[in-house]
């Protein structure tokens, strides 16, 4: 007696095209998550010496000008470090471009972005201004005042032969978990007195992630000659280095120390790595290692968002020429 095969059922049917569809459609693998420094200067990867530190965190890293931030170019990114930020002007404003690149970085911030700020160097203090413009609607400042501590100094005697002090003085966080001690320079820098370390204030919102210990202080600088001060000035003891805050559906992050000792040279041999991993006096520094904890923390919304990133580094990222910027050939010798 020959076998009768009955219609199978409707759900039986659709159990077996889930399966059918299962075994074609392959697992679909999310980008890594992006980070750009952005700089008016640097505009080449292998001018970051914490690129590879990101990169084998998992990041994929690019590099962005001022002039080419916009809300389109940042869209790639999870999160943004600001290397350092284009001046004022005599009349204490920055230009249009620059205007337009912080609104960017605004609308950014809100929408799920991270942004690093750790600019505020140049020239006769023309830069924190500027980035007191960017931070303003945040809540926040940076005052014209290095940390230093002078019961926690290291003097170099090789390279650059700078002062760097030390905080263990930490609030627990997943950005500080694992970090023991944070290194940072203690000198603001030539006669002009720009900090090489300024303090931020901020309002409520924000969370103190790292102070110096409670023998550090913020100090200014003789007019003119740009000699530290000895006596303190906003800050006689414990005085914020790292602050971070949640705005709308993204982060920002400040830890205005000169990208000198960071992002662009944390290995560079005049600073012999200090702050970023050597430390000194027998102790290792883990300011590196809270740098890329940082950046993970501040890209973590948009990540898990989806709502940003997907850059894809080149293979081979085009490096710094010889001679840059590149002289313009004018056909005479």
């Amino acid at each position: 007696m020959a076998k009768t095969i009955l219609p199978a059922s409707p759900l039986r049917a659709l159990a077996l095209l889930l399966g059918v569809l299962c075994v074609c459609v392959a697992p679909v693998t999310s980008a890594a998550p992006a980070v750009a420094f952005v700089s008016t200067s640097f505009a080449y990867l292998d001018e970051y010496d914490a690129a590879t530190d990101l990169g084998a965190a998992g990041f994929a890293v690019g590099t962005l000008s001022w002039d080419a931030v916009t809300p389109e170019s940042l869209k790639p990114f999870n999160a943004v470090v600001l290397t350092d930020i284009p001046e004022v002007n005599e009349k204490g404003a920055v230009s249009p471009k620059a205007q337009a690149a912080m609104a960017a970085l605004r609308a950014y911030v809100s929408a799920g972005g991270g942004v690093l700020v750790s600019s505020g160097a140049g020239g006769w203090d023309m830069c924190r201004p500027a980035t007191n413009l960017l931070l303003k609607p945040w809540d926040a400042e940076l005052l014209d005042e290095q940390v230093t501590d002078p019961d926690h100094l290291y003097h170099q005697t090789r390279g650059i032969r700078w002062s760097y002090s030390w905080t263990t003085n930490l609030a627990p966080s997943p950005v500080t978990a694992g970090i023991k001690a944070v290194f940072y320079p203690a000198l603001s820098w030539r006669a002009d007195g720009v900090k090489t370390l300024y303090v931020p204030k901020v309002g409520p919102a924000w969370q103190v992630l790292v102070k110096g210990e409670k023998s550090a202080r913020t100090v200014r600088n003789v007019p003119k000659t740009g000699a530290m001060e000895t006596s303190a000035a906003t800050f006689a003891t414990e005085p914020p280095i790292l602050v971070a805050r949640e705005i709308e559906k993204g982060r920002v992050a400040i830890f205005a120390l000169w990208p000198n000792w960071t992002f662009w040279g944390a290995r560079r041999k005049p600073m012999e790595g200090i702050v970023w991993e050597a430390g000194a006096a027998g102790i290792p520094s883990d300011t590196g290692k809270l740098c890329v904890q940082l950046v993970k923390w501040l890209a973590e919304p948009s990540v898990r968002s989806g709502a940003l990133g997907g850059y894809v580094a080149p293979a081979k990222p085009p490096t710094r020429p010889e001679e840059y910027p590149p002289r313009l050939s004018t056909g005479r010798p």
